[in-house]
């Protein structure tokens, strides 16, 4: 199973308009929440949770908070790059983005392209990911991609002026394989470049 990561989720949950989809969501330039997510694989339930800190178009932050031996890691992704830290080895590792981790740049080049499209159907494709809405609702009601993994997004509630989704549900096929839930979620709240400093996070 591909690891999605969690950013793919947010960046299709926010308020949309019948004629200006794209441009609603590209008003979304900062998000902050504690998430939780869950995983199913082989009749097993893994749970993690983290602070979750995003700066549009490409810094992303990630402190885990359980499970317990992985509290304090520090996983930040910056353009192409992803670095994690590891407090109880003080060790700092660098690696490039795996194309499933980096999809959400991809997705939002995708809506860039659409940017200028005066409607949008209820059904319609970005390539060959396929998105239905609920126009009447100012909604994303699911995401489909060729491989078969389907995003369903749940529970909408107002942040900051926009329609977020509180939980989704990841499907590969018709197999439920991860729940993500999203609480105190901050939208387009002030972020430094400095928050998304590796050497100043572990200073602190």
């Amino acid at each position: 199973m591909k690891k999605f990561k969690i950013i793919i989720l947010l960046i299709v949950g926010f308020t949309i308009t019948v004629n200006s989809f794209a441009n609603t969501f590209f008003d979304i330039n900062s998000l902050k929440a504690i998430v939780t997510e869950k995983r199913y694989m082989n009749k097993k339930t893994k749970i993690k949770k983290y602070k979750l800190k995003i700066k549009m178009p490409d810094k992303v932050l990630e402190i885990m908070e359980y499970p317990k031996i992985n509290m304090g890691e520090l996983y930040l992704y910056n353009k192409n790059e992803k670095r994690v830290y590891y407090p109880m080895l003080e060790q700092t590792v660098n690696e490039k983005i795996k194309d499933e981790e980096n999809y959400v740049l991809n997705i939002f080049k995708a809506f860039n392209k659409i940017s200028k499209e005066k409607e949008l159907k209820e059904e319609f494709f970005i390539g060959k990911t396929k998105f239905i809405l609920n126009k009447l609702k100012n909604k994303v009601l699911k995401i489909k991609y060729e491989t078969g993994v389907s995003i369903v997004f749940y529970n909408y509630e107002k942040v900051g002026g926009k329609t977020f989704p509180k939980n989704i549900k990841i499907f590969d096929g018709n197999s439920l394989i991860s729940e993500i839930y999203f609480k105190n979620t901050i939208i387009n709240s002030k972020i430094s470049d400095l928050e998304f400093d590796m050497n100043e996070i572990i200073k602190k």
